[in-house]
């Protein structure tokens, strides 16, 4: 294993840098989408459809590519000879390596819940909203948002 590395060897891969990249980019534009939000009360549905349900899909979609990248090189190590993977994975929590990859993985697995959470209910809230209804959602509805304008 190469010591120059914090975390394993099986996240430096071109499927988790592009998991990597996707989450924290989606992340990144959601929280200046919310600050902007937050600070000029834009009231648009396309704005929410964008916020709250678009961008989060994206943002799980490249944490999911995160272990599924160390997977496949895990896998791709293991086809070869000359390899020494284990069978089975081996935690060893002495390692620096290691202890790294599990505090990263808690850390952003509780940070992932908190968002997932605030989300969650920020989309419910969205799409209970007349806005959502009556100009995304139910074009068929449009006599009635007119009516209830």
């Amino acid at each position: 294993m190469n010591e120059k590395h914090r975390y394993s060897e099986y996240f430096y891969n071109h499927i988790t840098f592009a998991g990597i990249v996707l989450a924290v980019m989606s992340l990144l534009v959601e929280v200046i989408l919310i600050v902007v939000d937050a600070s000029l009360g834009i009231r648009s549905a396309y704005f929410g459809l964008v916020m709250y349900m678009i961008l989060p899909p994206v943002f799980v979609l490249g944490v999911l590519l995160i272990p599924l990248g160390a997977v496949w090189t895990r896998r791709r190590m293991r086809r070869d000879p000359q390899s020494q993977v284990r069978k089975y994975y081996h935690i060893d929590l002495a390692n620096p390596s290691h202890r790294w990859t599990a505090a990263a993985l808690l850390i952003g697995g509780a940070i992932f819940l908190v968002i997932s959470s605030i989300g969650f209910y920020q989309t419910y809230h969205f799409t209970e909203s007349t806005g959502f209804c009556g100009e995304v959602c139910h074009k068929v509805m449009q006599p009635e948002y007119v009516a209830y304008q």
